[in-house]
């Protein structure tokens, strides 16, 4: 039944006409994108259950959308329908209505009544977010939590509220600033709830209260973990909890009082995200526990703990959206013009120095073509003059260490001043003499300094307090003060401390929430600020501490703001937008271009004549005979057999002596680990593994734009990049540099106008991003053309993805699994699932099983750090805490992957933020092979299916006349075994080879 054309609400007329407008006229997306698949399960993924107060049915949710049966089992009916998201599910005590949490209002979820007997849904609650409803025993009330802002966060405040179902009254119950995970009435009608505590919510204690007459709460019970759902005994005074059972992939219910220590009841697996667990039912009676076990419903005693299976089955009728499609891209793009980064005035004012394709430039403002500085083959970026303007200090990386290199701008010679990783923001001292810089470790992130004086000096390490922040470290003219911005949480802080000595921080002014890299000027006028792209100013008074008001900034640019700084004298600010570089006057509020000619001509590679090669052939399914194969321009020319044409003069000839070559390998789900990490991708390690196309999920835009067009003029070891550049997030979680936050549907919508505008071949949204922003996203994207990337790491995820047409579900959760009903919907959705299993556990199963894995010499070149021949006494253990974790980790995800690959799910292999960039595809194509798909599935979806998936295969994933030449030439034949995949000898990239031991274009032809 649709439910939809039937909603009424208790709040009238304004409550009426918001519900309409996204119920019956279909949210956002536009109505003719919906359709409805249906499919039958015996499965269901981490449901919320309910049982009617006769104890004589079950309500539960599947899939987004509540049914019912006998508790006897049998056939389930679906009660619920249409593009909305149901659970929660709770009877009023005389079993006819039933409340529950829906999104169908278009916030992230409120709660509804459905009257079971006429199927008319009402709303009851108006939250941003609400959940977890309880019925009072008298049917006249409701406990609630309303959520502050995102309820799918698993952890964080929730307030426990009442509402009158009479008067429609809300009373705040007094829980503010407490964790509060649950709410319930006793069977005497008192209220209470469970709240968990301490930090680590891996140690948690949670306890829980009840509700007193003068607004004091009295402790019942207590209990180690998280209690996340309570209900009160049927027959005693005790509570069954559901509890989170920490580091593992379990959760028990337990039985609590305060006359004894909790009991294990049953032990149950639980959802995916950790301390956010399903609802359990209890029986009238006491007797019985109903709750979910491995995709099946169970009758659990709660005498003896003895369970009972529940059969079901359902049939499931969904509306879903078709994914947008993505666009065919010829490749490579032209780029007519190139993005311009981190623009700097010298102090002379006479030139710009700016970054492109990765290289330092230098613009004399007298006019003639752009410089550049050095002839250097790594990554440059970051530059920062000198006050005398005679030195640049700028960041350097290659083969995966990040250096602090000083230029001398009249000589040209270079040197390293230090070595590491995770540097950004350098910044010099007036006397020329200090550079700071922002860095992080394990243990957060800090400012540090370096006295160039002492060439065996050891930076300085100030830590900045902890969380993620955008600090750009910077000094006071006069030398006494080093500046920088500390972010907690949504709000930020200009702090300085002296350069010499070891006084504490001090705050100099205090910002509103969205507002990150903020730099003081020259003067002391001014502070510059960044929100997004934007560029802000506000004036600075000089004295105390100031609270700058939203009031006082104004919007300079809504580009820039990535890169922005102020020029020598503190009265402009310089920033990039795309391929132009603006100054732009603080007291006038003007802005002039600044006229780059940066002339770049694309790199070519000269003609290739590979003999003696057998060529992967996906059609007959293996590798063919010995042939020629001629590639010019870049493209493969022909394929023939040995001696059958020839050659132009000049052609390079490479003998791969009977090895075999398959493309290029595709990546669909990597960073490019841009300045805020340090270590930029490891690009020639993608290279040397055979990684020449990388799917970059969500970085700084300038910095991947400028790395795809580096790999596409020139021959440097970088793969091909396709990219939606910031992540759209609504909190900072756990980013900075690499998102644009976003809180409205104005500002979701112009973010995406913006990324569209700049070329980027898809949108990336990164939780926890409200419901609402996602369908407003959805819309703007579709209407650009533009598919979404989203996660797909739990049943809900994948379910409001599916929904909204998302093309591309990335991740899976590592303790728990996806059932029948998921998988079904997976495969029915048309939208591509990149699980990572590298990230999400097989990385570290394979490696802590097979240690020898990190004593490879190859794998040591590229990453020594990680390189070592012993591991630890207890990781060598066969059965220990290690290997017993890993090898779950390693059976959950690669058995998820397993039923998606019987379910006829498109998949696709990608790697994440791997510890070990390009190794790590190797890794995840030999899970795919312990997950059923033979070596020739696996290598087929990592180029001809990942290139179909990116609308590239006009140009990638088979050798073949025309199509670009990114080749793998091994060793070894993969379809004997995957592991061959790494016996890599030359990689070529659109024409040009590299050796894996030199990873410079081979132009010699051995």
């Amino acid at each position: 039944m649709d439910t939809r054309s039937r909603l009424a609400s208790p709040f009238r007329s304004v409550a009426i006409a918001v519900v309409v407008s996204l119920v019956c006229g279909a949210p956002v997306t536009a109505q003719e994108t919906w359709h409805t698949i249906e499919f039958e399960t015996t499965e269901v993924t981490s449901p919320d259950v309910a049982v009617s107060p006769d104890g004589s049915v079950l309500v539960f949710s599947l899939l987004g959308q509540l049914f019912s049966m006998p508790t006897a089992g049998g056939t389930a009916i679906q009660l619920t329908s249409g593009p909305f998201y149901h659970d929660d599910p709770s009877f009023a005590p005389d079993g006819r209505r039933l409340a529950f949490v829906s999104d169908r209002d278009g916030t992230e979820g409120n709660v509804f009544v459905l009257d079971l007997a006429t199927g008319d849904i009402t709303q009851l609650t108006q939250e941003q977010s609400a959940g977890r409803p309880a019925w009072s025993p008298d049917g006249q009330s409701l406990l609630y939590l309303s959520y502050p802002e995102v309820r799918y966060e698993c952890e964080g405040q929730a307030r426990a509220r009442e509402l009158d179902l009479e008067s429609y009254a809300v009373r705040d119950l007094g829980s503010s600033g407490q964790n509060v995970r649950s709410v319930f009435y006793t069977n005497e009608g008192q209220v209470g709830w469970a709240v968990a505590e301490g930090a680590d919510l891996h140690e948690a204690t949670s306890r829980i209260v009840l509700l007193m007459d003068d607004g004091s709460t009295k402790e019942v019970a207590s209990i180690n973990g998280v209690a996340d759902r309570v209900a009160p005994s049927q027959t005693g005074h005790g509570f069954y909890v559901r509890r989170e059972r920490p580091w593992t992939a379990r959760a028990d219910i337990l039985y609590a009082s305060a006359d004894s220590a909790a009991i294990t009841v049953a032990d149950v697996s639980r959802r995916s995200c950790p301390y956010w667990l399903p609802q359990f039912a209890v029986a009238p009676d006491g007797l019985s526990l109903f709750a979910e076990d491995h995709g099946r419903l169970w009758r659990v005693s709660t005498v003896d703990g003895a369970r009972e299976q529940i059969p079901f089955q359902a049939t499931v009728r969904l509306e879903i959206t078709e994914p947008t499609p993505v666009s065919r891209t010829p490749l490579p793009r032209s780029y007519e013009t190139l993005t311009i980064s981190s623009p700097r005035l010298t102090p002379d004012g006479g030139a710009v120095v700016f970054g492109a394709l990765g290289f330092l430039w230098k613009q004399s403002l007298a006019g003639g073509p752009a410089e550049r500085l050095t002839d250097d083959r790594a990554l440059e970026r970051g530059a920062a003059i000198s006050p005398d303007g005679r030195r640049l200090a700028y960041l350097r990386t290659a083969d995966g260490q990040q250096e602090i290199c000083v230029l001398d701008l009249a000589t040209g010679v270079g040197r390293m001043i230090y070595r590491g990783s995770y540097f950004w923001h350098l910044s010099w001292h007036p006397d020329g003499e200090i550079v700071a810089f922002a860095t992080r470790d394990w243990d957060g992130f800090s400012i540090a300094t370096l006295d160039l004086a002492d060439s065996t000096a050891e930076p300085t390490i100030t830590r900045a307090g902890s969380g993620l922040f955008s600090p750009r470290p910077h000094f006071s003219p006069d030398g006494q003060w080093l500046y920088y911005t500390f972010d907690a949480a949504d709000t930020a802080t200009v702090e300085r401390r002296p350069v010499r000595g070891d006084a504490e921080p001090e705050p100099m002014a205090r910002l509103p929430r969205h507002v990150a890299a903020v730099l003081v000027s020259p003067d002391g006028r001014w502070l510059a600020l960044r929100r997004n792209t934007e560029v802000w100013v506000a004036p600075l008074n000089g004295s105390g501490v100031e609270t700058v008001s939203e009031e006082q900034g104004r919007q300079l640019s809504p580009t820039g703001g990535p890169g922005f700084a102020f020029t020598p004298d503190g009265r402009a600010l310089i920033y990039s937008a795309e391929s132009s570089v603006w100054i732009h006057s603080l007291e006038e509020d003007t802005r002039r271009e600044v006229p780059i000619q940066l002339l770049v001509e694309r790199e070519v590679a000269p003609p290739l004549l590979l003999r003696r090669v057998r060529v992967l052939d996906f059609s007959a399914g293996a590798f063919g005979p010995e042939v020629s194969m001629f590639v010019d321009g870049g493209r493969i020319a022909w394929i023939d057999s040995q001696g059958a044409r020839e050659v132009p003069p000049g052609t390079r000839v490479v003998d791969a002596e009977r090895r075999y070559a398959i493309p290029g390998l595709i990546d669909m789900h990597n960073h490019v680990e841009a300045p805020y990490w340090g270590v930029d991708g490891y690009q020639e390690a993608q290279i040397a593994y055979g990684v020449t196309t990388v799917r970059d999920m969500g970085e700084p835009l300038e910095w991947v734009a400028a790395l795809a067009e580096r790999s596409s003029l020139t021959s440097s070891a970088v793969p091909r990049y396709l990219y939606p550049g910031d992540m759209l997030i609504a909190g900072w979680g756990t980013y900075r540099e690499s998102v644009t936050l976003v809180r409205s549907e104005d500002q979701v919508r112009s973010g995406i106008q913006r990324h569209g505008d700049a070329g980027v071949s898809f949108i990336k949204l990164h939780p926890p991003l409200p419901w609402p922003l996602q369908l407003a996203a959805a819309d703007e994207a579709r209407r650009s053309g533009l598919p979404i990337a989203a996660h797909g790491m739990i049943a809900q995820e994948m379910v409001r993805g599916v929904t909204h047409g998302y093309a591309f579900l990335e991740h899976l959760e590592s303790f728990s699994r996806f059932h029948g009903d998921v998988q079904q919907l997976i495969a029915m959705s048309g939208a591509y699932w990149t699980p990572t299993l590298a990230i999400m556990g097989a990385r570290g199963a394979l490696a802590v099983e097979e240690p020898e894995r990190l004593a490879d010499a190859k794998f040591c070149v590229f990453f020594p750090g990680s390189c070592r021949r012993d591991v630890e006494s207890e990781e060598s253990e066969p059965d220990s805490i290690e290997i017993r974790w890993y090898r779950m980790l390693l059976e959950n995800i690669v058995g998820d992957v397993r039923e998606a690959r019987t379910r006829g799910a498109d998949l696709l292999l990608g790697t994440d933020r791997p510890d070990y960039p390009g190794y790590a595809m190797h890794i995840e194509m030999e899970s795919f092979v312990r997950a059923g798909f033979s070596p020739l599935e696996v290598l087929k979806l990592s180029s001809l299916g990942a290139a179909s998936a990116l609308g590239v295969d006009g140009d990638l994933g088979t050798l073949e006349p025309g199509k670009l030449a990114d080749i793998v030439l091994l060793d070894a034949n993969p379809l004997e075994d995957i592991r061959n995949t790494q016996s890599v000898w030359r990689v070529i990239k659109g024409g040009w080879v590299f050796d894996p031991e030199e990873l410079e274009p081979d132009r010699t032809g051995t």
